[in-house]
Order: structure tokens, then C-alpha cells, then sequence
């Protein structure tokens, strides 16, 4: 631990405390007003239900309501608003800690909807549509939670039936998109002991970007365009006066049509077109990141010798067919809650599915390059039990025992079209199945009233067990390669492809230039934390450590003769916090400084056209956060939140090369065969920006006729950051302020309500993420996907 970082974020603390107590928000000698009361906020973090300021950690959550006033689609929508939470879209960093794109890993930052774990981001497709709460739990959360929860977790507890009949309408429609989403939730009990709640949401969107690459199957027309469906039937049933169930049906479409990125920032290297043949050894323009309209610029004229070279004269595209995913998912919930002399027992199983098929322009240029096929399937299948004990004694006990089984299958294919006469595909086939079996507990031990002892452990025990087939097959008939086409092709694409030989007859993996490989793997992990907690009112101190781990595994990515396997990755946190209720409870004021240390990171590195996987030493975490809100009147309510962040590695002196470093590297050294490393010791971990915080006022007052004015703005805030596992400088995301405005009038009661509201209100132009251009291993070709600008988006909603 670093005492002198320590120390300065502790005055940091104490000052900006010390600002807003001589700002009025100190205790005032006469009660408020209940008016002036701060909403009452409800978690589920522990796995049971109480007040946010009640739970010792650091947690943000937001409100169903407050989600769709704002009309959030997904958590990026809430990222910026929420300190020290990074995205891709795809995957989330929490702290400067996550994990990358590798379908073999677990995530470090793991999604629970309705006390159902998802490990992988296409699990839940729509978490925001018609919730009670989203909540960001941050640090390893291994005890009550479980495994894989390393780097923390988002909660979501969807909306459930109601005992009085109700429902809405809503619907809205953005300009910049042209999305247009539709909702509608009916509500109520269907007998005196039986309630159901019924919700559908259907959303179209025809995207932003524009594909102006002539005479492509998209040319002229927006890419990204969306085309989601959701519906969820839940139900709970009263079956006696101790015991009731909830069931969750829920079933998803989600395409999209058209590549989001694309930016052509340099072209291919020198060096691939000698690899490649003539059709690269022409003059290269260098394109512009995106015209002033934020459209997406990836094209070359018709007449482009390399175009007319690559294409045998055709002018095409691509040789495939417009990007597209398509996603199907699954997600049934059943839970009975059995009331048993006081103490609670929970069944809770859960069955979670996906179907999902994507095609991919890999190459992020309008040339027939690279194209990647992706369809994958999972299934996941889990059983909880927890037993509360009652909760008014000296000692108090939370038990539970956990199963998991899941299945995933991915079929991989990168179709190369270099040459029209012979295409190829380097196809892969993975298949893994992952079992687990846990136990946890957690004892609290309440010396007095105030001051309490929390202490929990979690046991799990893992198997894991993959099967992976891969060979060069020919794009005419897909079948293997063989004899002179399969030498060729490998003599070409060993370089570039993790030390691939498909030719490598001696290896015992290796048959008729087909590589097959299996493994399997067990651990066993034991987690253990702490919590000593001091209240006094409704305010508390606590300092807790917890440990967490995340599995090991093989990686999915490589189609090396001998597949790369990892460990598992470690981390021991300690977080020192305070909650405060303010000003009789019209303000509150949430303070942690927290420490973090990771042992053997898992990290994916992209090479130019490959991955490599392994485990990366150790980083440490550090910083501080703080977040309040203050009611200064009945109409007038101000808020934020502030993070400071220190996420760096200790050691990491085997790290890969960036492209340029790596181009140097084989430069002075002509035909090495020891990869090119770098050190990154000392240097930034990924998605870590030092400062990020956000300013809201929320202003609604009765204009009279039985009809409100309500009024947001939110400032969104975030500094500069690196977004890919190399370091590399030009993947580096520059800092961003983003403004976001709402103006509503509704029914005071709230029956109805009109918005109008602006996303990026003064449309600045930033990044969401940077990475290599394949093939440019000696340019530093980047493709860039550009965040969205100015949007306005006008919504009603009626209630009944």
C-alpha cells in the first residue's frame, strides 16, 4: 500500500466534506420539513433488501424511474454517470480492473439480474427495460455473490407484479438515430393471493454512421441500425401465509445490421503487401477519422488501384454480405422465499440461453480483405439455496450452497480474400462445459447497537473441460486444404497466426493439416472478507477487506497446435468508507477510499490478426470516490459524484509489443523468431481514467391546472484513458464532457407525461475505442469507432 497516495486522497476527502458542511449541509438544530426528505434508496447488493445507506461498500444505484425518464437503453447509457465504470459496450471495467473480448475468459465484472450470475455480456441484452433498480456494486464481491466477481458487479433488480392494477404506455423517438421505441406494461393481481405483470418492448433504430464506401452493399446507407424485441412475463403467488414463489419468463431478439466502426485512419502496411502480393505495393492515402457530420469516412474512390487490384476490376466492397448480429436470448427465473420460525429460505433456480450469429468485416475497410463468421450458442443452468437467520438477536447468519452448469459452443471462421482464384477460411470449432459447486457464509456479530462485526468466506470448486478443431479450408467448397494450397497458405499465415502449423505432420495434434485439441482443468478456491461497521443515526463508518478470484481457463482465441491455458486471477481489497445523512435527511454524503491488489492478471492481447493470452503479474488500484446529493428545496435537488482513480501494473516486464514497437523490432532484427516484449511496469492498466465525475440539478415545480414543469441537466465528465491490453499510445481515448438535458410537463398525478430530452446537448466529438486496422503491422493502422453526437429525443407516457 502506498501511504503517502493514502494520505493525500484522505485530505481530498475531509476537504471536499468540509466544503459542503460549510456549504449548509450540516445538521441543522430544527427538524426539516418532510418534504425535504431525500428519497429512501433500496438495494439488494447482500442478496436481501435494505436501505443503500445501510450497506458497507462502495454502491451507485439508479432507479427504474429515473432510467426511463432519461430513456436509457443499456448500461452505456449510465456509464458516464456512474464514476470508475468504463465500457466497450461489450465488456465493463470497474476501477481500472475487467476483462477483453476472449470467449474463454469469465468477467471480472459480473452481471446479476434478478440473482441470476451472467458471465458474458449477451446473457442480458436488455437490463434497463422496466427495473426497480440498477446497481453498481464495486471491488471483489467473493463472498456473498461468488467467484468471477473480482473486479465488482452490476445488480439489477427487474420490476415485479403489483397488488393494485396498473400499466403504461410509452413511447419515444430520437432524431439523430431515428429510433423509434415503444413499451407497454400491464400490471395487477389476478386473484387475492396471485399477481402478475406483463411487459413488451420493442425498439428501431436506423443507426448513425454512414457507409460511403461506392459501390458496397451498403453504400449510402446508415450502418448500425437496431432492431430489438423483448417480452417478460413474471408472476408471484401468495401459496400460504410462509411461503410464496416468483416466476420470470422472458425471451429476447436483438440484430443489428451494418458495422458501428470502420475508420480507415492509415491503410495496410508495406510490409503485408509484400506478404500479399503486388496488389498492395501502390501509393496509400492516409483518411480522416470522420467528416464534420461525425459520419464514418472508410472509403476509396472507384478508381483506387487497390481496389481495382483486389477486386479483379469489380469495384466491390467486400465478398460477403452486409455485418450483421443476431442475438436470441433466454432467461427464466424460478425462487420460493419459505418463512420458517424466522428464519428465510430461498430456492432460486435459473435457466439462461443465447443464440447468437454475427458476421464481421474485420478489416474495417470497404477492400474484400478479411470477414469474420462467429455463430455461437450457451446455455447455463443454476441452483441456489440461502438460509437468513432472524434478525434481532446478537448474532445473526446468512448460509447458502450454489450449483452451475453451462455450455458454450463457437464456430470461428476468418474468410481471407486475397487472392480471387483461392480464398480461405482458417476456421475453428470450440466447445467448452464448466462446472461449479460452491458454499458460503457470512456472520455478523453485533457488539452493541452501533458497532457490528461482519465476517463471510465462500468455498468453490470447478471443473472445466473444452474440445477445439481447426484447419485452412478452401471459401468454394470448405474443405479442408491439402497438399501444395495448404503449404502455401501455411508458409503465409505462420507469422501472423500464433506459430500455427498446419503442416506439422510430427505433432501429434496435427492429421492431414487438421488440428484438434482437448483439455481439462479443476481448482478449488476459498475466499474470505471482513467488515467492522460504526453507526450512529443513519450515518456509518466501515472498513471491510475482501478477497476475490476469477477462474482459469484455455483460450478460445489461438489456433496454435498446443492451446494456451491460464491460471487463475487473484485480488485482495481493502476499502475504507462513510455514509452520512445530512441536514436532517434532506442531503447525504457517501465516501470510500479503497486499495487493490491483483496477482496473475488475464489478459488477450490482439497481434495484428491473432490473440495471446496469459497471465499478466500484478496491478494495483487505488483511489477515491465520493458521491451526495443535497434537496435545497421542495422543487430544487442537486447531486454528483467525483472519482479519483490510480490503476497501474507493478510487473509486467513479458507484456506483447504494439505495432510500431513491433515493426522496429523485426526491422533491427530480420528473421527473429523470439517475439517482441515490452515492459509495462509502472504503466496504466486499461480503462482507468485518473478523474471522472458528473453534476446533475433536478428542478420540478407545480405550474399550475393540476400540471408540473420538470427540469434535469447532468454534466458527465471523464479523463483520458488507454483502451487496449498493449498500451499503445495511439489507442489512448482523450478526455470527454459530455451534457445531457431533460425538460418534461406531466399530470401532478402522474398520469401522463410529456419529455423532450438531448444526449451530448453541445455535440462534442470523442472515441469509444481504438484499436489496430489488421494487416497494418508496419503503418499503425488504427480503426476507431466514434461516439454518438448531438441527440434530441421526444417521449410520452401514460399510465393506467
Amino acid at each position: 500500500m502506498n501511504p503517502k497516495a493514502f494520505k493525500n486522497k484522505s485530505i481530498l476527502a475531509s476537504a471536499i466534506a468540509s466544503i459542503m458542511l460549510a456549504g449548509g449541509i450540516s445538521k441543522q438544530s430544527h427538524a426539516q420539513e418532510e418534504s425535504l426528505l431525500l428519497e429512501e434508496v433500496l438495494v439488494t447488493a447482500r442478496k436481501r433488501e435494505e436501505r443503500l445507506i445501510d450497506v458497507p461498500m462502495s454502491i451507485s444505484a439508479v432507479s427504474g424511474e429515473a432510467i426511463s425518464k432519461m430513456n436509457v437503453n443499456d448500461i452505456v447509457d449510465l456509464a458516464d454517470s456512474l464514476p470508475n465504470l468504463s465500457t466497450t459496450g461489450a465488456r465493463f471495467y470497474i476501477r481500472g480492473q475487467g476483462s477483453s473480448g476472449n470467449l474463454g475468459f469469465e468477467q471480472s465484472v459480473g452481471w446479476f439480474v434478478d440473482g441470476i450470475y451472467g458471465g458474458r455480456s449477451e446473457q442480458f441484452r436488455a437490463p434497463t427495460f422496466d427495473v426497480s433498480s440498477v446497481e453498481l456494486l464495486r471491488g471483489p464481491q467473493g463472498t456473498v455473490l461468488g467467484k468471477n466477481i473480482i473486479a465488482g458487479a452490476i445488480n439489477v433488480t427487474t420490476a415485479r407484479p403489483t397488488p393494485e392494477f396498473e400499466g403504461y404506455v410509452r413511447a419515444s423517438y430520437t432524431d439523430e438515430t431515428e429510433e423509434e421505441r415503444f413499451e407497454v406494461v400491464l400490471s395487477g393481481p389476478i386473484t387475492e393471493a396471485f399477481r402478475a405483470r406483463l411487459s413488451a418492448m420493442s425498439r428501431e433504430d436506423d443507426g448513425w454512421k454512414e457507409n460511403i464506401a461506392e459501390n458496397a452493399p451498403d453504400f449510402g446507407k446508415n450502418v448500425g441500425r437496431d432492431d430489438d424485441e423483448l417480452i417478460r412475463l413474471s408472476m408471484e403467488w401468495d401459496i400460504t401465509d410462509k411461503l410464496s414463489s416468483y416466476l420470470k419468463l422472458e425471451q429476447g431478439k436483438f440484430d443489428v445490421l451494418g458495422a458501428t466502426s470502420g475508420e480507415l485512419v492509415a491503410p495496410p502496411s508495406a510490409e503485408a503487401g509484400a506478404a500479399f502480393g503486388a496488389a498492395f505495393a501502390v501509393p496509400y492515402q492516409t483518411y480522416p477519422l470522420s467528416n464534420k457530420d461525425g459520419k464514418v469516412a472508410v472509403a476509396l474512390s472507384c478508381g483506387d488501384p487497390v481496389v481495382s487490384q483486389l477486386a479483379a476490376g469489380s469495384c466491390a466492397y467486400r465478398n460477403s454480405d452486409v455485418p450483421f448480429v443476431n442475438n436470441e436470448t433466454d432467461n427464466y427465473v424460478l425462487q420460493f422465499d419459505y418463512d420458517f420460525n424466522g428464519y428465510d429460505i430461498t430456492f432460486l433456480s435459473g435457466w439462461s440461453a443465447y443464440d447468437r450469429d454475427s458476421h464481421t468485416d474485420s478489416d474495417n475497410s470497404h477492400l474484400p480483405i478479411l470477414d469474420n463468421i462467429n455463430p455461437q450458442e450457451f446455455e447455463q443452468f443454476s441452483q441456489e439455496i440461502r438460509v437468513h437467520s432472524p434478525g434481532d438477536s446478537a448474532i445473526e447468519w446468512t448460509a447458502g450452497l450454489y450449483y452451475q452448469d453451462n455450455e458454450f459452443k463457437s464456430l470461428n471462421g476468418n474468410l481471407i480474400y486475397f487472392f480471387p482464384t483461392l480464398n480461405v477460411d482458417l476456421f475453428r470449432q470450440y466447445e467448452q462445459n464448466a462446472e461449479a459447486v460452491s458454499a458460503f457464509g457470512e456472520i455478523t456479530y453485533n457488539f452493541s447497537d452501533n458497532l457490528r462485526l461482519i465476517v463471510g468466506s465462500r468455498w468453490t470448486d470447478e471443473e472445466k473441460d473444452f474440445e477445439k478443431v481447426g484447419y485452412l479450408r478452401s471459401i468454394a467448397d470448405f474443405e479442408p486444404l491439402t497438399g501444395g494450397a495448404l503449404a502455401f497458405w501455411s508458409r503465409l499465415l505462420v507469422p501472423i497466426s500464433s506459430g500455427q502449423s498446419w503442416v506439422d505432420e510430427d505433432h501429434p495434434n496435427v492429421t492431414n493439416g487438421v488440428i484438434t485439441n482437448s483439455g481439462k482443468r479443476s481448482e478449488s478456491e476459498t475466499t474470505f472478507s471482513g467488515t467492522l461497521q460504526y453507526d450512529w443515526g443513519d450515518s456509518q463508518l466501515y472498513f471491510n477487506i475482501a478477497e476475490g478470484y476469477k477462474s482459469g481457463g484455455f483460450n478460445e482465441a489461438d489456433r496454435s497446435v498446443t492451446t494456451s491455458e491460464y491460471e487463475p486471477e487473484n485480488a485482495l481489497a481493502y476499502e475504507l468508507g462513510g455514509k452520512f445523512s445530512l441536514a436532517d435527511g434532506a442531503a447525504n454524503l457517501n465516501v470510500a477510499l479503497f486499495y487493490v491488489e491483483y496477482d496473475d492478471l488475464q489478459v488477450s492481447i490482439f497481434e495484428s490478426v491473432g490473440f495471446q493470452v496469459r497471465n499478466a503479474a500484478e496491478s494495483t488500484s487505488q483511489g477515491v470516490e465520493l458521491d451526495g446529493a443535497w434537496r435545497l428545496t421542495e422543487e430544487l435537488t442537486i447531486g454528483g459524484a467525483l472519482a479519483y482513480l490510480d490503476s497501474k501494473y507493478d510487473s509486467y516486464p513479458g507484456a506483447a509489443c504494439y505495432i510500431l514497437q513491433r515493426a522496429a523490432y523485426l526491422a533491427a532484427n530480420p528473421g527473429a523468431t523470439v517475439p517482441c516484449t515490452q515492459d509495462l511496469s509502472g504503466k496504466d492498466t486499461n480503462f482507468a481514467p485518473e478523474w471522472s465525475g458528473n453534476l446533475y440539478a433536478d428542478y420540478t415545480t407545480s405550474i399550475g391546472n393540476g400540471l408540473y414543469l420538470s427540469v434535469r441537466g447532468e454534466i458527465n465528465s471523464t479523463a483520458e484513458q488507454i483502451v487496449q491490453g498493449d498500451n499503445d499510445p495511439q489507442d489512448k481515448i482523450d478526455a470527454r464532457t459530455l451534457v445531457n438535458a431533460r425538460v418534461a410537463i406531466g399530470a401532478e398525478d402522474d398520469s401522463w407525461e410529456v419529455s423532450l430530452l438531448s444526449r451530448n446537448l453541445f455535440d462534442q466529438h470523442y472515441l469509444v475505442t481504438s484499436a489496430d486496422l489488421v494487416g497494418s503491422s508496419g503503418r499503425g493502422g488504427r480503426v476507431h469507432n466514434v461516439g454518438l453526437g448531438r441527440s434530441v429525443t421526444i417521449q410520452g407516457l401514460y399510465r393506467f
